[in-house]
């Protein structure tokens, strides 16, 4: 029997200390007052969050796993939520009470708080998520987990003096064609890059199980250089072909009717073309690079109550927002799950139209 997560359900927090060689749970910690974690892709580590104890802190750091169980009407689940390295406590008190407040990270910390060998290298052809993971599995104290196979590497790829082991592993993920992940046990992956519309949706947010909190559905920044008109020129030896594409679709919100005015966008001397390039050739790119840059990206956050399965960082989700007219697949691109009775998760939700 299964739990339905529209109904109410007895909910127990739960934190166990992991252990960084076997990366298990260890014993559980019984002294948590309150937690809060949030996941951003915005950020080097992915994760962060807070944590308060109560007077029986424990002091210096160590990695806390958390859970939800959850029990209905005879059945049980235990969601896991994420694994985190807890560190720099704080003490407070009022004479009665002492309470210790401490911050938590994802533990990709591993690799933003060591750097690599000066002079460390990948040689061409190589593959450079194989080459990633070895990386990480000799720095972090996670398991990091199988890469597939990668784009091989077309040139030699040198660290930069002053960056960081994950400032390089994440060089050589994007050169392998994925984005670096972590799951909420922790175990490091790397994920394809795919397209939203190539990917099932893991949850349906709308009115009935989710409300809207920035009603705001805003246009980014990124709208005033998304051009309407792609022009590709290509000359050599005295030969010369310039291209257009352009977009007069009256339907579109950024084409030159809607908005009044070209935005250029020029490529010169494209590598998929050669010497002897034609018109045809030159305009075919035009309307590629023409499609692949007529995009805003929009963002949604709302609010809901924890669910199974708990989307993660980059998974899809559908949402059906009548009043704001929002009715499509996006991307979860942050979360803040606060790890109390009854508990919310604020979400925030990114598509491109």
């Amino acid at each position: 029997m299964a739990i339905d997560w529209t109904k109410g359900a007895r909910q127990t927090w739960r934190y166990w200390v992991v252990d960084p060689k076997t990366w298990r749970d260890s014993r559980e910690l019984d002294n948590v007052v309150s937690c809060e974690v949030t996941r951003d892709e915005t950020t080097d580590t992915l994760e962060s969050g807070s944590i308060e104890f109560d007077s029986d802190a424990p002091v210096g750091e160590m990695i806390v796993r958390v859970y939800l169980d959850a029990e209905q009407d005879g059945a049980s689940e235990r969601l896991c939520i994420g694994t985190l390295v807890v560190q720099t406590p704080s003490w407070k008190g009022d004479g009665r009470v002492m309470t210790s407040d401490a911050d938590m990270y994802g533990v990709l910390c591993d690799l933003a708080d060591d750097q690599p060998p000066i002079g460390y290298s990948v040689v061409a052809r190589s593959d450079p998520l194989a080459s990633a993971a070895t990386a990480a599995r000799g720095v972090m104290r996670a398991p990091v987990g199988a890469p597939p196979d990668g784009d091989p590497l077309e040139d030699h790829y040198v660290a930069d003096d002053g960056e960081s082991w994950l400032d390089a592993i994440r060089d050589l993920t994007e050169k392998g064609g994925c984005t670096l992940a972590v799951d909420t046990y922790g175990q490091v992956r790397f994920e394809p890059r795919r397209r939203l519309t190539a990917i099932t949706p893991v949850q349906t947010f709308d009115d009935s199980n989710s409300s809207v909190l920035d009603a705001n559905v805003e246009v980014t920044s990124d709208m005033y250089k998304v051009p309407n008109v792609v022009q590709v020129v290509w000359s050599d030896a005295g030969h010369s072909v310039v291209a257009e594409e352009v977009n007069d679709d009256e339907g579109s919100s950024l084409s030159i009717q809607s908005r009044g005015r070209r935005i250029l966008h020029r490529i010169s001397n494209p590598e998929e073309l050669s010497s002897g390039c034609t018109e045809s050739a030159a305009r075919a790119i035009a309307q590629v690079k023409l499609a692949e840059l007529s995009h805003v990206e929009r963002s949604v956050t709302f609010s809901h109550a924890l669910v199974s399965p708990l989307p993660a960082l980059g998974d899809c989700v559908r949402l059906r927002y009548d009043k704001y007219g929002i009715d499509c697949r996006a991307r979860v691109s942050r979360q803040v799950i606060h790890c109390e009775t009854g508990g919310m998760v604020e979400c925030t939700a990114t598509w491109t139209e």
